[in-house]
């Protein structure tokens, strides 16, 4: 049972039942009011219950469908159940291995306020016309609202206000509930016989929001039709049920309205969006909370919540079995109101609000209407209201005593009015509050906000003396102590806690959000920073503060945390509104398996088939595939370019940075302006020479093995070969040797095992509170290999230091060139040595890895091959004429490349950067500070959306004649990526390419084995994990000297 604390004249009882057995526990007040019009049968007071069993609840699942002649009638919408939002729970408990949430939210109190019989519409009488008429001149004014801000860069939020802590002494919050009666003053009269409906004109209405006046038959629900879904899959307010025979509402009513009704629907549903979310724009600004679809599914999980607390009842009045109108003020998604009127089924139920976002199939009794309960009530006085119910309107009302006065009047003598409010302050059994300043900073700016919006939050406790006031009798008042988390022995109290938390998680963006920017004038940056911890909340996260261990065992609190993450992910980060799989938006732990299981680019792009061009991969990473999104995260833009994500990018062995790791922009331009000489143009022409001997090598050395019967070669190998031996001799002064020896340097086969290691380095850095035990199951031989490259790499800089070449080189160039800002400080050997080790691995995989693709494409499609020689051995009559300058000019050997690139991207997955400070327009999406955005680039260039015939090898997309390809994407394709971060060789790396290519088609024909056919299908391990890529080679020169090309 639950602490159950009932106050009113006519029954007193108080029990204290706490199962708890633990302290440091916030506790959610729930505050039940109830009023009647005269004086009910004490005998019918109500009691409590402690055999509630929660299935019991009936859901709209239940809800019998009604025939509709020839229509096909849908299945009914089960988005508004609670089955929904446990199978959510259930999901993230499964990936928690169903651990303990962690406890200790506050709460706010739900006040019940009186409980009168609802009245219905009025029918439309002779006095209808004179009911809206008078409607203006006796509409009070409306509370003066602070203008909605510009959003502003500077934001408000940097003012501290002196954060409230409720010690140990603060009483507990409580759901409240107060009863009270009217006086039998007039009888009961039966009302009035409805009139044609051509007696009766309604007048139309602007479309200016400010000028609607809406009297209460305007926007009706229509609760048969299956067709009144709009595109946000909100029902549309449609009033043409005159013809149901089902209805118990007078016939022809929605008839009398429907004009009335068609003016105002389409500015009722051309809803508001602000920061992100969806609002009303009937009375637009009136009311703070917004109502898409996380806070539908927060209001349903609310009313779960609810009946667990009330034993499963639905009110708390003494209602009989006969009442005849029932009346629910700001129903919502109509949850409760649907609810009732299926236990009701001879009742006329009414639910109102500002926004049509009700479900369309309901009971028949239940009728839905958009009208705002502040302005004057134009139901038929001699049609009052049985019950009257309402719950939440904290925050949403500014003059209470005109709403009470009101319920009054349209209450029938004897009826019963009931308020439930959850008040927004929290409470706890000791001094745990003391530890979430915060959560205290929170609640006080949110009341300091409502109040300054003339419509406070705290309303619950005043409502006994509002109801008084309005002539209210027999006001009853209960106070229900709700648990904020799993603390409590008891399983119902432990639900209700668990349930409860989810809700407040969800409700903390939905409160402050709207009030926040309005009335304090922060900006939603200023506003998400304080709600997530930033510079505004020095003591931690707001959310942390939420859901922390408090008085619970210290071993179950990783798990805790863990799922209060899970929750966060789901319910409150800024980043929950983008689409992606549930699992890789809960923990970085999906995304790391498949980058080490290696089918991370597989995965992905399988990823964005599913779910589209922007993609949630991880708690705070977004995945992006269009060209502009790619422009936007690696261009360059004011202020600077996106900076690296640290966590991506692993440190050389001693610890210095290379361009590769700088992670701040003034480093990377530093080191990119003094290397930028080795990679110029003139560079390029001194290196010609050296690059040209090395592939004249390969020509011989393949020459060779054919004579001595190896006609079957792994083409890959010599590509690495080659490549190794280039740039080893552009670095260091000094070859491997590779074509002369035709095997591996151990440097070279260093490099490509320390690549598995590289991934499983990385996928433990996103976890650094605990790398140190994820490095326990990294194989050691693992960790050996990057030392041992790097020990080979500083050799051979110490060498090449040592020695006298004069020759230009990479390092020619580096040493040259190699001042620091500092006049006279030249650059150290610990920086030379990380540089020279990146540019090693660089040019030798990414130039190898590409060649292999480019030869096995074309092996694999004969045509393209054909055209390609035919254009080599038609511009060349020799190899001497193959120069970087001539070979460039190759239209078809560039189309091939660029086609190769696309299919088989020497880095294949992303370089991920993040987002600085204030957020960015990412592809038209506001993304918040500090998100890991990236481009992948296998899935960036399989993606039907950018290309067509994406999975085939089709060079001719890229000569710009053909049709077929005429809406490519070309522009998509960086595979050097762009802007002030783009690679610095680029250029050398193409010329070598087109080099190779050239000699290697000009002397060779080649054709695929077959043992090689599936080469393509490898794992990636940040770089392609290839295999041996068998060919066939036969010489078109056999006679020649082997000796020479």
């Amino acid at each position: 049972m639950i602490d159950f604390l009932c106050n009113y004249p006519v029954y007193l009882d108080e029990r204290r039942c706490n199962t708890r057995t633990d302290l440091g526990t916030d506790i959610l007040s729930c505050h039940t009011y109830r009023a009647s019009t005269g004086n009910p049968d004490s005998s019918q007071i109500w009691s409590t219950r402690s055999d509630y069993v929660p299935n019991s609840t009936k859901m709209i699942s239940e809800i019998p469908i009604p025939e509709t002649g020839s229509v096909p009638v849908p299945s009914i919408p089960l988005k508004r159940t609670f089955d929904q939002m446990e199978s959510a729970m259930k999901d993230a408990s499964e990936f928690t291995r169903q651990l303990s949430l962690a406890s200790s939210i506050p709460g706010p109190i739900i006040h019940v306020s009186g409980l009168p019989d609802i009245p219905e519409f009025p029918m439309l009488d002779s006095a209808v016309e004179a009911d809206i008429s008078q409607r203006k001149e006796r509409t009070l004014p409306s509370p003066v609202l602070a203008p909605i801000p510009e959003e502003s860069s500077e934001g408000g939020g940097g003012e501290d206000l002196n954060p409230l802590v409720p010690g140990a002494s603060t009483p507990f919050t409580g759901i409240e509930s107060l009863t009270s009666t009217r006086e039998l003053s007039t009888p009961w009269s039966l009302p009035p016989a409805p009139l044609d409906p051509a007696t009766v004109s309604v007048p139309k209405v602007g479309h200016d929001s400010s000028d609607l006046i809406p009297p209460i038959p305007s926007l009706l629900v229509d609760s048969l039709s299956p067709d009144n879904n709009d595109a946000n899959g909100d029902t549309s307010s449609v009033a043409s049920t005159a013809g149901d025979s089902d209805s118990i509402f007078g016939d022809g009513q929605s008839d009398n309205t429907s004009n009335y009704t068609a003016s105002l629907l389409s500015d009722v549903k051309n809803y508001a969006y602000e920061n992100g979310r969806r609002y009303h724009s009937y009375r637009e600004g009136h009311y703070v909370l917004p109502n898409d679809e996380p806070e539908q599914d927060r209001q349903d999980l609310l009313h779960h919540v609810r009946n667990l607390v009330l034993n499963g009842r639905l009110f708390r009045a003494p209602l009989d079995n006969h009442i005849q109108r029932a009346l629910d003020i700001g129903t919502g998604t109509g949850i409760w109101a649907i609810d009732f009127a299926e236990s009701f089924p001879s009742t006329e139920v009414t639910g109102t609000d500002l926004s049509p976002i009700q479900p369309s199939w309901v009971p028949p009794n239940l009728r839905f209407v958009v009208d705002d309960a502040e302005s004057p009530w134009l139901y038929c006085p001699s049609r009052p209201f049985d019950f009257i119910h309402a719950r939440d309107l904290g925050g949403a009302i500014a003059d209470w005593p005109r709403l009470m006065r009101q319920s009054y009047e349209h209450l029938r003598p004897g009826g019963w009015i009931e308020l439930q409010e959850f008040e927004v302050m929290l409470k706890s059994d000791n001094d745990s509050m003391c530890l979430a300043p915060a959560l205290c900073e929170f609640l006080e700016r949110l009341t300091q906000a409502s109040e300054a919006f003339h419509r406070p939050m705290n309303i619950a406790e005043g409502h006994r003396q509002r109801l008084v006031e309005a002539g209210f009798e027999d006001v009853r008042d209960e106070v229900y102590k709700v648990p904020s988390g799993v603390w409590a022995r008891d399983p119902v109290q432990k639900e209700i806690g668990r349930y409860n938390q989810c809700s407040l998680l969800m409700a903390v963006e939905s409160y402050s959000l709207a009030l926040f920017t309005r009335v304090l004038g922060w900006s939603n940056n200023d506003t998400q920073v304080f709600l997530a911890g930033g510079r505004a909340l020095p003591c931690g996260p707001l959310l942390l503060q939420i859901s922390p261990c408090l008085g619970q065992p210290q071993v179950a609190f990783g798990a805790q945390l863990q799922e209060a993450c899970v929750i966060y992910a789901f319910c409150w980060s800024p980043l929950r509104h983008f689409p992606g799989p549930k699992l890789w938006a809960m923990s970085r732990i999906p995304y790391n398996l498949s980058v080490i299981r290696g089918y991370n680019h597989l995965d992905i792009l399988a990823l964005h088939k599913k779910y589209g061009p922007v993609l949630r991969i991880g708690p705070d990473e977004l995945a992006f595939s269009t060209a502009q999104a790619y422009r936007d995260i690696y261009g360059a833009r004011p202020g600077g370019c996106f900076p690296k994500n640290r966590k991506h990018y692993i440190r050389p062995v001693n610890g210095v940075d290379h361009i590769l790791c700088a992670i701040d922009n003034p480093t990377h331009t530093r080191q990119r302006r003094l290397l930028a000489h080795a990679f110029s143009e003139k560079a390029l022409r001194e290196q010609e020479g050296l690059i040209t001997g090395y592939v004249d090598t390969l020509i011989t050395k393949l020459r060779s093995e054919i004579r001595h019967g190896t006609s079957v070669v792994d083409i890959k190998s010599w590509m690495n070969f080659t490549t190794f031996d280039i740039t080893s001799d552009l670095m260091f002064g000094e070859s491997f040797d590779c074509l002369k020896d035709s095997q591996l340097h151990p440097w070279i086969k260093l490099i490509f095992n320390s690549m598995k290691a590289l991934a499983y380095l990385g996928a433990a850095n996103e976890f650094p509170l605990l790398k140190g035990i994820l490095d326990l199951f990294i194989p050691g031989e693992m960790k050996r290999v990057g030392q041992a490259h790097f020990d080979l790499t500083s050799q051979k800089v110490d060498r090449r230091l040592e020695s006298n070449i004069s020759r230009p080189d990479f390092m020619s160039a580096i040493i040259q060139h190699g001042l620091s800002e500092e006049k006279g400080q030249y650059l150290e050997n610990e920086r030379i040595m990380s540089r020279a080790e990146i540019y090693s691995n660089g040019f030798i995989e990414t130039s190898a890895t590409l060649l292999s693709g480019c030869l096995f494409y074309l092996c694999s499609t004969p045509h393209v091959m054909n055209q390609l020689v035919a254009e080599i051995r038609s511009t060349f009559k020799q190899d001497s004429g193959m120069t970087f300058r001539a070979v460039e000019d190759l239209k078809y050997l560039d189309a091939v490349i660029e086609e190769s690139l696309r299919m088989y991207p020497p880095f294949v997955t992303s370089l991920s950067r993040i987002v600085p400070q204030g957020g960015a327009l990412v592809n038209g999406h506001f993304v918040p500070e500090d998100t890991t955005v990236a481009c992948h680039h296998y899935a960036f260039y399989h993606s039907e959306s950018n290309f067509a015939f994406p999975d085939k090898f089709m060079p001719e997309r890229w000569l710009g004649s053909d049709p077929v390809f005429e809406n490519d994407k070309k522009d998509v394709l960086q595979p050097f990526s762009l802007g002030p971060r783009a690679c610095i060789g680029k250029h050398l790396a193409n010329s070598e390419i087109c080099l190779i290519l050239c000699k290697l088609l000009f002397h060779f024909d080649l054709t695929l084995r077959p043992e090689s056919t599936n080469w393509v299908d490898q794992k990636v391990f940040f770089l392609w994990d290839k295999p041996a890529l068998m060919v066939l080679l036969k010489d078109r020169f056999p006679d020649a000297d082997v000796s020479s090309s």
